[in-house]
């Protein structure tokens, strides 16, 4: 196992090493957590340029991770970390950055976003979150089957959200910076759908993909990109490509239910209105179980949930409209719709335990 100080500086650096492309980082390393069995899995960093921009002004990075030795048509899964909200409760004018955050720690920049990267990686030895324990499994099982795994990172604690540029941007003027984790999220889709798209912005994915084999998975509320990406795709003139499988693994999936307990969770909800702002009333309208009831959106092929009535961090209520969508699907068609409940008091279950990535794998993968 890569020690954590090594791969602190290894995400540091992801500018440093380079090849003939200076638009690109060519860093590239071992997958390494218990779980590998093959030497021949590595994750690689990417770099686009021109880039997005983090809170603190650092370009935002994303990563494959995917079996070198492949050199045919892969599927690819997008696979979205947890942990992507955080605001700075009294930004100050001349620092917004500086001051008090809602989370523990300062999550709106690089090196935290990479830092949660590499803990869904299972490369991270130090705890980056109590509520979450992260191996890797559900990357490498994924990975070591011949799918590309691109990881993106959000530094914009959004809650991939936001998308600026006029597309639903948060509260610029309380905030003092542009979060942008929607727009990293339709720039992975765009990087591996469009090839024009990759291009412009210095990208060349290091396998070719399966265009009729894409997939979306969330962790946490990492699940949010997955609703609000498909919405986005939706109303947008570049959904080129159908999604084939969803898999949602503890996602607040309709924040409209925490947004209504205004005493309970005052906190969360002044970062909700931060990141909606004038757009809040619609909160509950990016859900996937919005999306599932809406007859006029195109629906995944395979959509599974993983959810415990137990879980530490997403509240129960959050997630009624979503696994009842998702059983009303499978009790149509069984091989459409999972819903997987685990009787477990904890939060985010795919990635930590080998037989469960396995059973997301054969059924999306099907």
């Amino acid at each position: 196992m890569k020690s954590s100080a090594l791969l602190s500086l290894l995400c540091l650096c992801s500018g440093c090493w380079k090849l003939d492309d200076p638009a690109i980082s060519y860093q590239e390393i071992p997958l390494d957590n218990q779980h590998v069995t093959s030497e021949d899995i590595v994750v690689r960093t990417f770099e686009p340029s021109p880039a997005l921009t983090c809170p603190n002004d650092e370009p935002a990075t994303f990563y494959a991770v995917y079996d070198s030795a492949i050199t045919t048509p892969v599927p690819a899964a997008v696979l979205f970390h947890s942990g992507a909200f955080d605001y700075v409760k009294n930004p100050a004018q001349d620092d917004p950055l500086s001051g008090t955050h809602y989370a523990a720690e300062d999550r709106l920049d690089l090196s935290w976003a990479q830092t949660r990267v590499f803990s869904t990686l299972g490369m991270w030895q130090q705890e980056v979150d109590p509520s979450e324990v992260h191996t890797g499994s559900l990357v490498t099982a994924m990975a070591q089957q011949g799918v590309l795994v691109l990881v993106p990172s959000n530094c914009w604690g959004d809650l991939w959200h936001n998308h600026s540029g006029g597309r639903q941007e948060n509260d610029y003027t309380t905030e003092r910076f542009y979060r942008d984790g929607l727009a990293m999220a339709s720039w992975i889709y765009r990087v591996t759908t469009d090839e024009h798209f990759a291009d412009d912005h210095g990208v060349a994915l290091p396998v070719q993909v399966d265009p009729d084999q894409l997939y979306l998975l969330g962790l946490g509320d990492g699940g949010r990109a997955v609703s609000e990406l498909l919405w986005l795709l939706t109303d947008s003139s570049y959904y080129d490509e159908p999604i084939q499988g969803v898999l949602l693994d503890s996602t607040p999936d309709d924040l409209s239910f925490i947004y209504d307990q205004t005493a309970q969770y005052a906190n969360y909800n002044t970062g909700l209105e931060r990141i909606f702002d004038d757009r809040i009333a619609d909160i509950d309208q990016h859900s996937y179980g919005a999306y599932l009831a809406d007859e006029s959106t195109p629906k995944p092929a395979r959509s599974m949930v993983i959810w415990s009535s137990y879980d530490t961090v997403t509240p129960y209520g959050t997630l009624d409209d979503l696994v009842t969508a998702v059983e009303a699907l499978a009790d149509a068609d069984p091989d459409s719709a999972q819903v997987t409940e685990v009787a477990a008091s904890a939060h985010v279950f795919a990635n930590k335990d080998m037989p469960l990535a396995y059973e997301v794998m054969q059924f999306l993968f099907q």
